[in-house]
């Protein structure tokens, strides 16, 4: 639907420009640089204290994990409703040229900055710090096995360590939908993430609080939610009206206001999850009335930036990175400003560039290879 990608691509271009504002140094730009700078970082604060759940992960990851739960659960109730049956191996083929391609490339990146650091290193804080990489991590993300690694994996694009928790949630969905079908399967499901969401209260006294925070045990419920309004909008639910929506968004800023406790962040975590559902489910449910008919060119753009939206999550943090190390030694006024300029456009041309030539490539070289598959009805987003 033309709503999520637009959705889509508001996340990725806010992980992108967080990112990009964090990690520009502004204490040797010129005085107007250092002016905008400042304003951004307002406007960023701004916008933080209504969206971003104090405690918790950035609010587009939120989203981004709700979003999937819907568009991936979203083609199998259709599936169940139609009467279809499953085809797993198509639906593991799929997800593996879905995910793996682009997450290689975005690992192979991070390498880079690793090998750069190591050839070459500089006193810069934030390239040591993304630049740890021991051998044992270094497997971990190039296997995709990072989200069962029990130490946090950096290795030049900590970025990734989500989509390795993406990546276990898609290996273990089969399991999700047999339980989803069965009489009370709904209620355990729920009830079972909350269950694993609420234990990694107990988890960092074991592991490292990084890893559970940003784990399987945290990205379940997360997960959870989307599919459940996948369930809720495919089965002909109710109808929602955005001041519904802004009401309880106002009423998530309120809460976000108030100091943090124990287990706060998990709970902000939760309810700004809530918020990106509802929002969800009014955009599907509005695109359903309404169609695409009068998509303007703002519109259009945002569709544009969520085609790209997964290889520049992906790319985006070690490219800035390479960028800020070949040019921190040389920086001076005139150096801050070039690097800020192609620490922004570098990613998203290389994010384009690797959309349509790999991304595309791989899945419709998959689907060319699906079309003489047998009648069966393999639903995925």
């Amino acid at each position: 639907m033309h709503s999520l990608d637009r959705l889509r691509g508001i996340c990725a271009l806010s992980v992108f420009l967080t990112h990009w504002l964090l990690w520009n140094d502004a204490g040797r730009a010129s005085p107007s640089l250092a002016s905008f700078y400042q304003f951004a970082g307002t406007v960023y604060e701004g916008i933080s204290s209504v969206a971003w759940p104090r405690g918790g992960q950035h609010p587009a990851v939120v989203c981004f994990f709700v979003l999937s739960g819907f568009c991936v659960h979203g083609g199998f109730e259709k599936c169940r409703l139609g009467g279809g049956t499953v085809d797993w191996s198509d639906y593991f083929k799929r997800r593996f040229m879905r995910i793996m391609p682009v997450y290689w490339v975005g690992a192979l990146l991070g390498l880079i900055v690793v090998l750069l650091q190591r050839w070459a290193p500089l006193d810069h804080a934030l390239l040591q710090f993304h630049s740890q990489a021991g051998v044992g991590e270094i497997v971990a993300r190039l296997g995709g096995f990072g989200g069962v690694w029990p130490h946090e994996i950096f290795v030049g694009n900590q970025t990734l360590c989500t989509v390795a928790v993406e990546i276990l949630i898609y290996a273990g969905y089969p399991l999700f939908y047999i339980i989803a079908g069965k009489k009370w399967g709904w209620w355990a499901l729920g009830l079972g993430s909350v269950m694993v969401y609420v234990s990694s209260l107990w988890w960092d006294d074991f592991i490292d609080p990084y890893v559970v925070y940003s784990s399987v045990f945290v990205g379940s419920l997360l997960w959870f939610c989307g599919a459940w309004v996948a369930r809720v909008f495919y089965r002909g639910g109710c109808s929602i009206s955005w001041p519904w929506v802004l009401g309880a968004w106002v009423c998530f800023a309120l809460i976000n206001q108030l100091p943090i406790h124990t287990g706060g962040g998990l709970l902000r975590q939760a309810l700004w999850a809530v918020i990106c559902g509802l929002i969800i489910y009014w955009l599907v449910t509005r695109e359903r009335n309404m169609g695409n008919d009068s998509e303007g060119p703002v519109a259009k753009t945002l569709r544009w930036w969520g085609d790209i939206s997964y290889p520049l999550y992906a790319v985006h943090t070690p490219i800035i990175l390479i960028v800020i190390w070949i040019g921190f030694e040389r920086m001076g006024p005139a150096a801050v400003a070039v690097q800020w300029l192609v620490s922004l456009a570098l990613p998203i041309f290389i994010a384009q560039w690797v959309h349509r030539h790999i991304e595309n490539r791989f899945m419709v070289r998959h689907s060319k290879k699906g079309t003489n598959a047998k009648v069966k009805v393999s639903a995925e987003g």
